[in-house]
């Protein structure tokens, strides 16, 4: 890990037997938050196992959720506020559902890959 700036390298990604090592430890010291990384860890892998659900669009959606330009960051978190709102609101049918949070957390955690893509390509990132 890179203490200066606590940014993980490639030679610095963990092995999935140390992964389930931290999420032990996260377990034991805090097990409502270990329940909820499972299930957005669930929420994410549902998003693949439905990879067939949009076959034939004409929106090229990994395209413009990962794509270069700031229309990308805006739709990433213009979704995730959608949802953050939505969740927050009273007196619908939606109100405090807690898939919009998985929702909201997902397209934040996009945003983040779409960053992290473009600034391992070397291209021109907001810091």
């Amino acid at each position: 890990m890179n203490s200066a700036k606590g940014k993980a390298k490639k030679s610095d990604l963990k092995l999935p037997k140390e992964l389930a090592n931290d999420l032990e430890n996260i377990k034991k010291h805090d097990p409502h938050t270990y329940r909820m990384m499972v299930q957005f860890i669930d929420h994410v892998n549902s998003s693949y196992l439905e990879r067939g659900k949009y076959t034939g669009s004409v929106l090229n959606t990994k395209g413009f959720i990962y794509g270069e330009r700031e229309l990308s960051m805006g739709y990433n978190m213009g979704q995730a506020t959608r949802y953050i709102q939505r969740y927050c609101s009273q007196n619908d049918a939606k109100s405090y559902n807690p898939t919009d949070l998985m929702k909201c957390m997902h397209y934040t955690l996009f945003e983040a890959v779409r960053r992290h893509k473009l600034k391992e390509e070397g291209k021109d990132i907001i810091e």
